[in-house]
């Protein structure tokens, strides 16, 4: 048999197996068959590609899931395999070598969608495979891997870089989870490099269930856990661990002086000795050398009092806080007795972040206008714009320290932002603000 023979024989035959199971137990089952979360799926990411055969063993294909029994092989035309758990029908992978259809890029999020053009223009989408509840692979022909995931403070999705280590920082990230274990789990399937606004930083992920963040350097700067649900003792143990062995000895000595603290959920490493702690009933900013925070509650009651008057009352003792990787700040909540409520939100280093004034409505919060004076909080570039051309609007949220950058936003007419410069310049303006 000539050799040019014998090439097409071998497509012929990858192209029928492609199409076909390896051992089709029901060979009736098709679209109708499947869950409907796997219809769904497959109506929406892909309406222009039929199914031509759904599979319960894995076909001749290469893709990254191993075969599973419990899981769904559908074959669409256009050389896309699309798996799905066979219970609940949740896609488990999208394979595509020729390159996925562009419906199919609506999985992920535009912003992240767009980096990802940017980066690699002349590269093609060839696998998708959800990643715990908040990532999801992203495979290129080129053999790159890349990663929808969360923005390193938590407030919203990017796009990071998968197994992209420089120099001796894998080694760094290795000795720190060997000092401080996680059970048997091995957490360096997935190392994340994720670069925006905050600086780049590397994240490591162990399920749905602890994120462990180390910055550019390959230094720990936190690891944090969910707060509603109950920790394992592995992941209690790892947090302790944290503490012993990368906090200075006086941080411990003071959390030992605490009471009904409960168990450690969330920790961050600050810079200049200062170190934020989520505990189950309280979160604490402490420093290494002055001990626990207590400068940022008379930062909200000088504010409060001097343009809302002294009659409200402190809701939470201790604040709202946040404990980031980058940040720590606290929300404090004052009401008049009513429903209508202050918001003032203080920094670790003692500024004021945002102020706000709401009522209660149906359950959520519309903001009410806040004192014009308050405008004297902001540059005078600000101010000063804000009577040439904004005299008869009301204000209804002044924010500042934006985007880890010292910029300004001010809310006006409930709906409409304006932003500034760190200067104080206007910036620009976004309307249908959503409260």
């Amino acid at each position: 048999m000539r050799k040019s023979q014998l090439v097409f024989l071998f497509l012929v035959l990858g192209a029928m197996l492609f199409s076909s199971c390896i051992n089709e137990k029901e060979p009736d089952f098709g679209f109708e068959d499947l869950p409907e979360a796997s219809r769904e799926f497959l109506i929406k990411y892909f309406p222009g590609n039929d199914v031509a055969s759904v599979c319960f063993e894995k076909p001749f294909i290469t893709s990254g899931l191993k075969e599973d029994e419990n899981n769904l092989y559908v074959l669409l035309e256009g050389n896309t395999q699309v798996i799905f758990s066979k219970d609940e029908g949740n896609w488990l992978e999208v394979f595509a070598p020729d390159g996925i259809p562009e419906t199919a890029a609506a999985i992920l999020d535009n912003y992240v969608y767009t980096r990802l053009n940017n980066h690699e223009s002349d590269a093609k989408i060839t696998e998708f495979m959800p990643l715990f509840e908040h990532s999801i692979i992203i495979g290129l022909d080129n053999g790159r891997q890349y990663a929808q995931s969360q923005l390193l403070e938590y407030s919203g999705v990017t796009l990071a870089e998968v197994n992209v280590i420089e120099g001796n920082l894998k080694s760094k990230i290795l000795s720190f989870l060997e000092q401080n274990p996680v059970g048997s789990a091995d957490l360096t399937d997935y190392i994340f490099k994720i670069t925006e606004t905050e600086g780049t930083a590397y994240r490591l992920f162990l399920g749905d269930e602890l994120t462990i963040s180390f910055d550019k350097n390959a230094e720990w700067i936190h690891a944090g856990t969910d707060f509603i649900k109950d920790n394992s003792d592995e992941i209690n143990n790892f947090l302790k661990s944290i503490v012993k062995n990368e906090m200075p000895e006086s941080i411990s000595n003071i959390i030992d002086n605490q009471y009904d603290l409960g168990e450690i959920l969330t920790l961050a490493s600050y810079g200049n000795g200062d170190y934020g702690l989520r505990f189950r009933s309280r979160d604490l900013l402490i420093n290494e050398n002055t001990g626990i925070a207590n400068h940022l509650l008379p930062v909200a009651n000088a504010m409060l009092e001097k343009y809302f008057g002294s009659s409200y009352k402190l809701l939470y003792p201790h604040g709202i806080s946040y404990v980031g990787a980058y940040r720590f700040n606290s929300t404090f909540v004052y009401y008049d007795g009513s429903d209508f409520h202050v918001s003032i939100q203080v920094d670790m280093h003692g500024d004021w972040n945002s102020v706000t004034a709401a009522y209660i409505k149906n359950g959520k919060p519309v903001y009410v206008s806040l004192p014009p004076e308050i405008i004297n909080e902001l540059p005078d570039a600000v101010a000063n714009y804000l009577v040439e051309n904004y005299k008869e609007n009301d204000i209804f949220r002044i924010s500042q320290k934006l985007f880890f950058r010292n910029e300004f936003s001010v809310l006006i007419d409930r709906t409409t932002a304006l932003y500034f410069n760190e200067d104080g310049s206007y910036k620009t303006k976004i309307e249908s603000v959503p409260q």
